[in-house]
């Protein structure tokens, strides 16, 4: 036996990022792997070193009582490749994907006052060119604001710097903001049903987002298709400088979102205006048979 120079630390890595799922590798991987190291170091000193020290010749054990072999084994070295540096990065990652929908769904509160006066002014054909441009320069702004706090909390740290993180912070706002403001059209004018959108539009996108997908049952698959959880990802890579083989995936489900919107928006604008001509003649016929 020639080994008293071996250093065993080091020998063995077990080698994470916590940045590519932050909440899913401190409740999973972690203690996964603590449990295993643990198991690993039990099994070497109970029953592996036994097992080859009653192998060894007489020669070979009196030069391993001689070297560390025999008081230092080998241990997994852990390696986090992606560490959380801040608690501050779950703010954006959890929370904000929350207020992301809330303030999607406001927005359309906000302009409504002003879509009712230029709706008097504008032809029908006019007046949808003007809601599907002011919508997108809307979200443009509120993209902004967001973008700005995040720099301000100084955790936009990707390479691409503020002008990436303020464009996918746009796709996101508008894939999530677009679907809204076509429910919130056709809900008029029983309002009460945008409410219930807005819960539901929050519940199947952060349902299997804030939890890995892969631990989830597979009906939450649909998941992968959701505007929050490619963005959610898109952020993990601005944060962490995590893989980027998916953005092209990740961007491109934001891009159908809005695509499909924008196609939509028109349809639910005559949908509305339907609606609200025939409460009003049934309001007008109300009062006239008074």
């Amino acid at each position: 036996m020639n080994g008293t120079s071996l250093n065993t630390t080091g020998l063995v890595k077990a080698y994470y990022e916590t940045g590519r799922d932050p909440s899913g590798v401190i409740s999973y991987v972690e203690p996964a792997i603590y449990k295993f190291s643990a198991s690993y170091s039990s099994i070497l000193r109970h029953n592996i070193y036994p097992a080859l020290l009653s192998e060894l010749s007489s020669s070979q054990l009196n030069a391993a009582r001689e070297s560390q072999l025999l008081t230092s084994y080998p241990t997994i070295d852990i390696v986090d490749g992606r560490p959380l540096s801040d608690d501050v990065f779950m703010a954006p990652l959890q929370v904000g994907l929350f207020f992301l929908v809330l303030i999607t769904f406001f927005q359309v509160l906000w302009n409504s006052k002003l879509n009712g006066h230029v709706a008097k002014v504008l032809n029908p054909v006019s007046y949808i060119a003007y809601r599907m441009i002011i919508v997108q320069v809307t979200f443009l702004v509120l993209s902004l604001a967001v973008t700005i706090v995040n720099r301000a909390l100084e955790v936009l740290s990707w390479k691409g710097g503020f002008g990436v993180g303020w464009m996918i912070h746009f796709l996101a706002i508008s894939s999530v903001g677009g679907a809204t403001e076509n429910v919130c059209l056709l809900a008029l004018p029983h309002l009460p049903l945008a409410g219930f959108w807005f819960m539901f539009f929050v519940i199947i996108n952060v349902s299997a987002t804030l939890n890995p997908i892969e631990t989830c049952p597979e009906f939450y698959r649909f998941t992968y298709s959701m505007p929050l959880h490619n963005f959610s990802e898109l952020l993990k890579i601005m944060f962490f400088d995590t893989f980027t083989g998916h953005v092209g995936r990740y961007v491109g489900v934001l891009i159908s979102w809005i695509a499909l919107n924008n196609i939509l928006m028109p349809f639910c604008l005559m949908f509305a205006s339907f609606k609200l001509k025939k409460s009003v003649q049934k309001l007008a016929r109300a009062k006239m048979n008074q």
